[in-house]
């Protein structure tokens, strides 16, 4: 034994290791699935790789005393046969058929008859002589796996073996020949099955009846129904179940339509098994028109809970606007307890004929028709829904007003994912009206953003004054004032845009917005609304020490500022000039007059006023370092070399009324040369001032 699992293992490495060993041979890789663990797994992964050669040295391992080996073996032969069966791979598959069938043949043990029985129901392929496995649909013992492994291998070939097979003199596996042969729908075996019909054995004549109804013939409807007719108590329910076969195959099949709504009515009259009402129920339902409808109804009339509702539930899926009518006629008659249902069902098919039903349902005095009717008014999907739904919200007990908002929100989502979005905007702004929860007017809010409509802005504006709209959506505020300066409609752009403002704004989300309302930054005045000052007088550049040096050389006299005055600096002589560097996001760009020189220093100046003295935080960032002096005196100082990000400095100051001054200096190592500066009140609200001309 240890000479075999040397030789096996020297085989495998061989495989492992291209080109320092021969590939190794089959015999030593079957040897080697009865060698140790580690042997066998890689023995098995590699035996698949020979395709079908392997077969004929791995069928005796198939009753290895071994249950491992024989296991694996079991495994081998499978995997080969299924990689045989692979498209482009018909030679090994008729050779691995040809080796099955051979050793089939010699085969005595059930439990390896039964698996190479499982090979050879994937491997056959189309075209091949399985003359040998028909003839043993002649044994008792094996007949029955024989059977469903050629309804498994499901070929030409295979069908002819089952339709030969069939013995009108026995009975029982006749039945199983005939359920193969409607289970393969063999169009060859309808002669055979026809004959059966007269069988004198139910049993037989039922499964006849399966093995004919799926071709959708309407010749065969009076043989399948006195089928049925003739059928004994344990074949009754299957007899109909074939009528209701051919009922389904002639309404796919077309042409024969009205036969086949024949027919289901023809079980709906005569059935009592539940099952067997149901499915008629529903084969009228989906291939018929308004004439089910009364049909489908009056088979429940009197039945419990469970047979009203399949009844109504199949309703909805009979096509066409007559259908609408036809059940809006029939609810009128409908029992006070199957009203609720009908209304559910009416919501869901949503026509407009059957809208006011449903309105009226959604006013009533019964608790359970009312919520199935303000439930159905939101499933139909309809704007026009949208006035009762509003009536629902604003009166009416707890319940009902909850349903009506959830519905409300339900059409106004359908009618968005429809493409409908102005008809969705309008129930929003309802929505919006209504709601008193934050995260139902978050939710309401951003319906409105998605979907713009003038009455929406008008429920939005309408709310400013007692919500804080700020906690809603601020992306969705801002793109609602976008839209409002787009639409022309400036003024109720400004309003919500004083909306915002009412909140503290500091840091990115500031950016977020003047960036998203570029576009109308002149109309809104954007930068002076934020806090901005964007008129400044400038001067420079002035030689700096670099980053790290301090801000503290005096170049203008500072804080001194004499607009007249004249500086020196080399050959240059250099004076103050008045720059409007105004833009939405407050920057001012100071290379639009110096360009980007090295170690340099500039000076900003203006004046502002104030209608009262007040405590002001002044929010700052700079390309590099930034001094700030109000009314002359530093209130910040911070010699840095970065780049200008908004309010990344603060620094608390005291403005008085009337005039203030301002004087900046921003340093400039390289890169880059800008600064913004805005005021805003202690608690982060934009402060706008105003800069003295």
């Amino acid at each position: 034994m240890r000479v075999r699992h040397t030789m096996a293992m020297a085989a495998l490495m061989a495989a492992l290791i291209p080109g320092v060993m021969a590939e190794p041979s089959v015999r030593a890789l079957v040897d080697a699935l009865q060698g140790d663990p580690a042997a066998r797994v890689e023995a098995a992964a590699l035996l698949p790789r020979y395709g079908v050669e392997p077969l004929p040295l791995l069928f005796p391992l198939l009753t290895n005393q071994s249950p491992t080996v024989a296991k694996a073996a079991e495994n081998v032969v499978w995997d080969i046969s299924c990689q045989a069966a692979r498209p482009g791979q018909e030679a090994d598959a008729r050779e691995a058929t040809r080796l099955l069938l051979e050793r089939l043949a010699q085969e005595t043990g059930e439990r390896q008859r039964r698996h190479i029985l499982r090979c050879l129901s994937v491997v056959v392929p189309e075209g091949y002589d399985i003359g040998p496995l028909g003839e043993l649909l002649n044994d008792p013992a094996q007949r029955e796996p024989v059977r469903t492994t050629l309804e498994r291998i499901a070929t030409t070939e295979a069908k002819r073996a089952l339709r030969e097979a069939v013995d009108e003199r026995d009975p029982d596996f006749t039945v199983a020949l005939l359920n193969s042969l409607a289970q393969l729908r063999d169009a060859e075996a309808l002669p055979v099955a026809r004959k059966m019909l007269s069988h004198g054995s139910a049993e037989v004549r039922v499964a006849a009846a399966r093995a004919v109804a799926w071709c959708g013939d309407p010749v065969d409807a009076v043989a399948l129904l006195a089928v049925r007719d003739c059928a004994t108590p344990e074949t009754t329910q299957d007899a109909t179940d074939a009528v209701l076969m051919l009922a389904d195959a002639m309404a796919e099949r077309g042409g024969n339509w009205d036969e086949a709504i024949g027919l289901y009515k023809s079980v709906l009259a005569s059935t009592d098994i539940p099952v067997m009402r149901d499915a008629a129920i529903c084969g009228l339902a989906k291939y018929g028109d308004e004439t089910v409808v009364a049909p489908i109804l009056a088979a429940v009339e009197g039945l419990g809970e469970r047979e009203t509702a399949i009844a109504v539930a199949a309703l909805e899926t009979v096509a066409g606007a007559a259908a609408d009518k036809a059940i809006a006629d029939a609810y009128a008659t409908q029992p006070a307890d199957i009203k609720p249902l009908m209304i559910a069902m009416m919501g869901r098919r949503g026509g407009t004929t059957l809208l006011p039903a449903i309105v009226e349902a959604s006013a009533s005095t019964d608790p359970a028709l009312r919520l199935a009717g303000i439930t159905a008014l939101g499933d139909a999907g309809r704007l026009e829904s949208l006035p009762a739904l509003a009536a629902a919200m604003d009166g009416g007990d707890a319940d009902a007003q909850a349903a009506a908002r959830d519905s409300a929100f339900r059409l106004a989502d359908g009618l968005r994912a429809r493409g409908e979005s102005d008809s969705a905007g309008k129930v929003y702004a309802e929505l919006f009206r209504r709601v008193d929860t934050t995260e139902l007017r978050r939710r309401a809010f951003e319906g409105i953003v998605a979907c713009p409509v003038p009455e929406a802005f008008e429920a939005v504006l309408a709310a400013g004054q007692d919500v804080n709209l700020a906690e809603l959506s601020g992306p969705g505020l801002v793109a609602m004032i976008g839209a409002l300066a787009k639409s022309g409609r400036v003024d109720d752009a400004r309003k919500s845009f004083d909306l915002v403002l009412q909140a503290p704004l500091v840091g990115p989300p500031v950016e977020q917005l003047a960036a998203a309302l570029a576009g109308s930054a002149a109309e809104l005045d954007v930068c002076h609304r934020l806090g901005f000052v964007c008129d400044w007088s400038l001067v420079g550049p002035f030689p700096f020490g670099g980053p790290g040096k301090g801000l503290g050389d005096v170049n203008v006299g500072e804080p001194n500022i004499d607009l007249g005055a004249t500086y020196k600096v080399g050959d240059a002589e250099l004076t103050w000039q008045r720059k409007d560097m105004s833009n939405p996001a407050g920057v001012c760009d100071l290379t639009q007059a110096y360009g980007m020189p090295t170690n340099q220093v500039a000076y900003a100046y203006t004046k502002i006023t104030v209608p009262e003295a007040i405590d002001v935080v002044v929010r700052m960032g700079s390309d590099d370092g930034i001094k700030l002096w109000v009314n002359g005196e530093v209130v910040h100082d911070h010699d840095v070399d970065r780049p200008c990000k908004i309010d990344e400095d603060s620094a608390a100051a005291k403005l008085k009324a009337g005039e203030n001054t301002l004087l900046v200096k921003i340093s400039q190592g390289g890169g880059g040369w800008n600064f913004r500066l805005r005021f805003t009140t202690s608690e982060g609200r934009a402060l706008p001032v105003d800069v003295v001309k």
